[in-house]
């Protein structure tokens, strides 16, 4: 296929294949409208391709990488399997799956031409053509750099070069009459190169000049000189990690989705039940996070713990400790949660409740190995929680007089920004001021409705005049908000925590509602 003769859009990056995929609602397809459908039908049919592309200072043309981009995400063998199982398990037609033909195995070969007079002029054609193979999952088997050619003709007038064409071809055939897979994925170029996976000779040296890495697979390789000649070899775990291989794909598309969750203890919902954990249980709960490629932020229960009801509140408290318990057993060693507030006492009354309630709470954390953040959330939202809200450590004056009675390394602060814009807080001026004391952080956004306060007013209930949004969609600063959580140095969780009633109608919201803060927050947060 020629693709000059074809009409092929730019990708727009509008994410709806990421999208769709990620959250069970897509196919993988792309909804621009143009003859990429035949590029698309070819590939779905191939057993195997070989790529050519002439050379434009020094890399492949604006059109192949048009292409390139336009199979990148849509077409990830990672997300359409998954998307595919998925699919399959919740009884859905076959016309609303991903296309079965992207589970075949092909093999590829690469082609690069150029009509410079020395070679490394064409130094990043093959890396960047391995863009056409790699989401697809394409072997590729052979590749082969043809210099020195101004056109057409000193390529078809080149026996030397048409016969290692004729060779790719049969190197092509051989191994999709291979009887094995080793045999199938067998490398048949005829020069190794550096990386023992890609076989390119493009290598960046690391910060710190002791190791190396292949721009194109991802992985990090050490080097040492032996009889004045530089050597690299890359360890088989590093190999295994590569962007060609399933294993580097799964760990990107794994990424793409999510870094971290917060099980839950709340309002009905318990993700792991802690009352009844053991160690054979917690073992399990680990061993499946990783296969997943998660991991557990925090253990999270925010009940009153200062309720003035003391039957609620012990009980409450019972569970804390079983929670910390669990969070030690898990290894996650963070639980975050409210310090509580009894609604009708001020705050001189309710700190005298934390002198009271919390020392020993902390102690058995320390002990435990644990730390706990408490989230500035005021939990006064409507009449039912007036007057004082559910949750003292709103502000940050008060945080210092809770700090000067429980003065502990394991007891600090799970920042969310949100809740300071509808209480006229500064958001960023206390992560420096609490540097040390900020153990966890939420990204959740609130758009205070200027018209609404003006009418009610701010001794009005919160609700009245603002509600919780996504990352994004509010009032929020990301940019400052992440700047300095990044000059402070944070290097703990950050989590996005999924409130907007806009998003609430099903679980396939809530499933958007994430990709689209994840899309978001990849601006700030790598």
């Amino acid at each position: 296929m020629h693709v000059d003769d074809l009409d092929i859009k730019p990708c727009t990056g509008c994410i709806s294949c990421v999208v769709g995929m990620t959250t069970g609602r897509g196919k993988g397809g792309c909804p621009l409208q143009d003859d990429f459908y035949l590029i698309d039908e070819a590939l779905m049919e191939c057993d195997a391709v070989i790529v050519g592309s002439p050379t434009y200072v020094l890399s492949p043309t604006g059109r192949f990488k048009t292409v390139c981009d336009r199979i990148g995400p849509s077409h990830d063998i990672t997300f359409r399997k998954a998307t595919y199982e998925e699919g399959t398990a919740a009884g859905k037609a076959k016309e609303d799956l991903p296309d079965e033909r992207s589970f075949k195995k092909r093999v590829g070969a690469l082609l690069s031409v150029g009509g410079a007079m020395t070679k490394n002029w064409l130094a990043f054609m093959l890396p960047t053509m391995y863009e056409f193979t790699m989401s697809m999952g394409i072997d590729v088997i052979d590749m082969h750099e043809y210099y020195k050619a101004m056109s057409c003709e000193h390529v078809l007038g080149n026996e030397e070069q048409m016969e290692r064409m004729r060779t790719m071809g049969r190197n092509i055939a051989q191994a999709l009459a291979a009887d094995t897979e080793e045999e199938r994925v067998k490398w048949r170029g005829e020069e190794e190169g550096v990386c023992p996976v890609c076989h390119c000779d493009m290598l960046t040296v690391s910060k710190d000049r002791t190791s190396v890495e292949c721009p194109v697979c991802g992985i990090e390789g050490q080097i040492e000189v032996k009889d004045a000649k530089i050597h690299v070899s890359f360890s088989e775990q590093q190999q295994q990690r590569s962007r060609l291989r399933w294993d580097g794909k799964l760990e990107h598309s794994t990424e793409i989705k999510t870094k971290a969750v917060g099980p839950g203890q709340y309002a009905g919902v318990s993700h792991i039940d802690v009352a009844k954990l053991d160690r054979s249980q917690a073992d399990h709960i680990c061993r499946y996070c990783a296969d997943k490629g998660v991991v557990i932020s925090s253990l999270c229960y925010y009940p009153n713990m200062m309720d003035p009801d003391v039957e609620k509140r012990k009980r409450y408290i019972d569970h804390l400790y079983q929670l910390i318990d669990a969070s030690a057993m898990l290894a996650v060693n963070m639980v975050t949660t409210f310090v509580g507030r009894d609604p009708s006492k001020n705050v001189s009354e309710n700190l005298e409740l934390v002198k009271e309630i919390w020392p020993p709470i902390v102690a058995y954390a320390e002990n435990a190995g644990v730390k706990i953040g408490i989230e500035n959330c005021p939990m006064l939202f409507t009449e039912d929680e007036w007057p004082g809200g559910q949750n003292l450590m709103t502000t940050p004056a008060i945080w210092r007089k809770v700090f000067e009675i429980l003065d502990s390394p394991n007891f600090g602060i799970n920042y969310d920004p949100s809740h300071f814009v509808w209480q006229q807080v500064d958001y960023i001026k206390p992560i420096y001021e609490f540097r040390d004391k900020i153990f966890h952080v939420h990204y959740k956004d609130i758009k205070v409705y200027q018209d609404k306060l003006a009418d009610v007013g701010i001794m009005a209930t919160p609700l009245s005049y603002m509600t919780p949004k996504l990352p994004g969609l509010g009032d929020v600063d990301w940019a400052a908000y992440v700047s300095a959580l990044t000059d402070i140095g944070y290097d703990g969780c950050t989590c996005i925590e999924v409130e907007d009633k806009a998003f609430e109608k099903s679980l396939d919201d809530a499933k958007k509602a994430v990709i689209r803060s994840a899309v978001y927050l990849r601006n700030f947060v790598i």
